[in-house]
């Protein structure tokens, strides 16, 4: 598969930038699930 260099180029950026986005998503919930936890553990104490 043959592109533009410059096409190329932008393409694989959106891409990187898709998983950053997605990576991110998923670390902010992983977070927020472990805070909300934590905030049980203490009330529950």
């Amino acid at each position: 598969l043959f592109m533009e260099p410059k096409l190329r180029e932008r393409f694989i950026e959106s891409e990187v930038e898709k998983q950053v986005h997605a990576t991110l998503s998923h670390e902010r919930r992983v977070l927020e699930g472990e805070h909300a936890q934590s905030m049980q553990q203490l009330s529950a104490s």
